[in-house]
């Protein structure tokens, strides 16, 4: 058999152990060269000259799994291609209410024949799928599933209106549900109902209990039976079986209240409305955060115009749409535009800004011959452009697509309340039955009525309010406890996972330093002084230039006053220029001064590390700006206090060696990289995944985009750009570095809330269900009333809440 490329679809693996467990099972099969597991596509690559039947019994030996519906239609004697030659579609799916729900959509998309790959993130509502078919079977499938979907669209506008209807509905929803218990939790109190022997009154509030359930809750239900229909429970079906339990109980009371001992005779209308009300509270804030999360993608792409001035044959410009752009084409831009598309200079000369490339202010004097990335900015001249890479070939694209694959990646992530309800449920509805069963067969003639109370009584007081709130409570107090911090976080996972960090990479220029430049230091020629800088105050205020703006604002904070200088000009790249009276003053490169002829003074240095501006006058150059990143005021101190918390700090930047080496050595950091671009970074963060970091990422710049994305945790600086803010999973608001070791304490705080949440709301199910179910009734004649199940229910649900509003004190 020859050697081929073999990928394959493993299904089970959850993390990077997982990975090297499949590897090393695999390189153990004769004829394997080479094998690459990926958890996150749920791949395998395989070199060597095997079979993938071997393969595929050798991954199911090692206890994964190969879908069947994607195992089946390979054939065991053809190599398999790489999935990238699949034609891949990005879709909107809805409907989604649990991490459950991600299993059913995957399958439901796998199970269409033309489909070799699917992955569903449920954070960000979407899915990736590459297929042989077209995009409408896949909208199909997934309506089939019941969880509709439409084409992925990167209109900004149409996804922030959703984005708010959305949340204003749910919200809408939980105000009705939660107004409406409040009526009956005040009845309780103060009486301002019907006596419940009133049938007709009652029954007219039964009605209108059941419209607000339908109103408010009505997706839920809608969930539970789309999930029942394939075999599956989720949080919907906890939810709409507790409140339809509820309800039907309450109402079978007032319909045959006789039916029922007179102990029985209970309503439990305010516990459907409030399970309903918290828990449409909790989903519109997380879906308000998910969706501003997935948002990032959609920003990249303002970073290319619209539009673009191609340039004819006649010598006319005409503008057109970008899209109808063709490899060839010639385009003009000028100062103040952006580069529609990636090429190479034909003609012309321009200052063109690299920071959407390194992150770092870096101005590039391009000419003929050189090359421009689409989406950098202008900052002076003009140049024409022969574009050679359009559409998805772009440098710009594949940022955007590499931003868009960390998005729709899946690191593992807590599962546990969905993992454990799959299996709640069944478990709850099989001892109700079980009651009904053993008290038929046991009691008393007198006693049977309390078969079906008893059997009730085991569904209402293992009501999942308790369960849908232990998560969401916790999360909800600990974003408003970060928010009043400064931290905003776009997704909740965060919290989950900041207190498990162990590495913390950080970006250099607007994250560690301040990303502004500014005069350090002014060098001076034997004879010149500070008196001396009018000149260049006033050349300075002519020019947009960021170095420029630099030593504008030195000149200011100096007091100096500004003296009148005429025919001003600027030079793209090299300076400016102009006249006071007779005499040529100039502030720029030193090339650009030996260019005009002016000749260096004695006293000044030979050579001056990092950006340097020179000036000069009367044909001789008096002197050199020293300009420099200083470091944020906190960076020092928030530096050391990670590290003495046993994190390890590393700094990725991609400005020259020797500026990083100086903010390296100022932190006190033994590890940094320099020069690095945005994939090197992306790369970086995953090689140390793969080795089993947690890593945070802090960032503030577009190159950040996709590092931030693949992290574990990132950060965004309020100041940053919009890319990196809607990348991230949080934004320090007062670009305060600190906040990444508040959200270190508080992400611990939160965690160990939401195990004790989840004590609580199973303790009091596995220690009161079978007293419900009548357990000790036999020995102490004890059984739980309804309306103590009730009770339990909401004393459960009110301990989680309160035990969740705990991280609101917490310091």
């Amino acid at each position: 058999m020859s050697s081929t490329e073999i990928l394959l679809p493993v299904f089970g693996m959850s993390c990077h152990n997982c990975e090297r467990k499949v590897e090393a099972g695999i390189d153990e099969l004769a004829g394997v060269s080479w094998s690459k597991a990926d958890h996150k596509e749920n791949s395998l690559c395989v070199k060597g000259a095997v079979s993938v039947a071997a393969l595929q019994q050798q991954i199911l030996d090692l206890g994964y799994q190969l879908t069947p519906e994607v195992a089946a239609r390979f054939d065991p004697e053809q190599p398999v291609s790489s999935y990238s030659d699949v034609p891949g579609f990005n879709l909107d799916v809805s409907g989604m209410s649990c991490a459950s729900c991600v299993r059913s959509v995957e399958r439901a998309l796998l199970a269409s024949p033309d489909v070799v790959q699917a992955v569903v993130n449920y954070a960000g509502g979407t899915a990736f799928v590459r297929s042989h078919g077209g995009q409408q079977s896949l909208l199909d499938a997934l309506a089939g599933a019941g969880y509709p979907g439409r084409p992925h669209s990167d209109d900004l506008d149409e996804q922030e209106r959703r984005i708010k209807s959305d949340f204003s509905a749910a919200v809408f929803r939980s105000g009705l549900a939660l107004a409406a218990g409040i009526v009956f939790m005040v009845d309780m109190v103060i009486p301002i109902l019907p006596s419940l022997a009133n049938k007709p009154s009652w029954l007219l509030i039964s009605a209108l209990v059941l419209i607000v359930i339908g109103v408010s809750g009505g997706h839920f239900y809608r969930g539970a039976l789309n999930s029942l229909k394939h075999g599956a429970s989720t949080m919907d079906t906890l939810i709409s079986l507790g409140t339809s339990s509820a309800w039907l109980y309450s109402t079978a009371v007032i319909v045959a209240a006789d039916w029922f001992p007179s102990a029985a005779q209970f309503h439990y209308f305010e516990s459907a409305l409030f399970i309903i009300g918290f828990v449409n509270l909790g989903k519109a804030f997380e879906q308000n955060a998910r969706g501003k999360a997935s948002l990032a993608v959609s920003q990249l792409l303002r970073l290319q115009p619209a539009i673009a001035h191609r340039l004819l044959a006649s010598g006319e410009i005409e503008t057109v749409d970008c899209e109808r752009v063709s490899p060839g084409d010639t385009l003009r831009v000028t100062a103040g535009e952006s580069v529609p598309l990636d090429g190479l200079v034909v003609s012309g000369g321009a200052e063109i800004n690299l920071a959407m490339l390194t992150g770092e202010f870096a101005l590039k004097l391009v000419g003929t011959g050189d090359r421009v990335t689409g989406g950098s900015m202008l900052e002076a001249g003009s140049v024409d452009v022969c574009v050679d890479r359009t559409g998805a070939q772009t440098t710009l694209s594949k940022m955007i697509e590499l931003v868009r694959q960390a998005q729709n990646s899946k690191p593992p992530m807590a599962r546990l309340v969905d993992e454990i309800a799959a299996w709640f449920v069944p478990v709850v509805v099989s001892l109700a039955g079980m009651t009904v069963v053993v008290w038929w067969q046991l009691a008393t003639p007198e006693l049977l009525p309390y078969a079906f109370i008893n059997a009730i009584s085991v569904l209402i007081i293992a009501c999942p309010c308790a369960l849908g709130l232990a998560i969401p409570m916790s999360i909800m107090v600990g974003v408003g406890r970060a928010a009043k911090s400064g931290i905003l976080l776009q997704d909740s996972s965060a919290l989950q996972v900041a207190g498990k960090i162990d590495t913390v990479v950080v970006d250099k220029t607007g994250t560690l330093t301040q990303g502004v430049p500014v005069v350090q230091r002014v060098h001076y020629a034997q004879g010149f002084g500070a008196e001396d800088l009018a000149d260049c105050h006033t050349l300075s205020t002519h020019s947009h230039h960021p170095l420029a703006k630099a030593v504008s604002r030195y000149c200011l904070q100096a007091g100096l006053t500004a003296v009148a200088v005429n025919d001003v000009e600027s030079v793209v790249g090299r300076g400016i220029t102009g006249l006071r009276g007779s005499t040529q003053v100039a502030l720029g490169s030193l090339l650009f001064l030996r260019e005009l002829g002016m000749q260096r003074s004695q006293g000044l240095p030979e050579s001056v590390n990092g950006p340097v501006v020179y000036w000069g006058s009367e044909g001789k150059i008096k002197g050199v700006f020293q300009l420099q990143d200083e470091l944020r005021e906190s960076s020092k101190s928030v530096v050391a206090s990670l590290q003495s918390r046993g994190l390890q700090v590393i700094m990725l930047t991609g400005d020259h060696e020797a500026a990083a080496r100086r903010i390296a050595a100022e932190l006190r950091l033994d590890v940094f990289h320099a020069a690095m671009t945005p994939h090197d970074k992306f790369s970086f963060i995953q090689t140390l995944q793969a080795q089993g970091k947690k890593v945070a990422m802090v960032g503030d710049g577009i190159n950040d985009a996709a590092a931030l994305s693949v992290a574990d945790v990132s950060f965004a600086m309020g100041q940053g750009t919009d890319v990196s803010i809607q990348a991230a999973d949080v934004t320090l608001l007062n670009n305060n570095l600190d906040g990444v070791i508040q959200l270190h304490q508080l992400s611990t705080q939160v965690v160990k809330n939401m195990w004790q949440n989840l004590s609580l709301a199973f303790g009091y199910n596995i220690l009161l269900i079978p007293i419900a179910a009548g357990a000790l009734f036999p020995v102490f004649g004890i059984l739980i009333h309804p309306a103590l199940a009730g009770f339990a229910m909401a004393i459960s649900s009110v301990s989680v809440v309160l035990n969740a509003l705990r991280l609101s004190r917490s310091t």
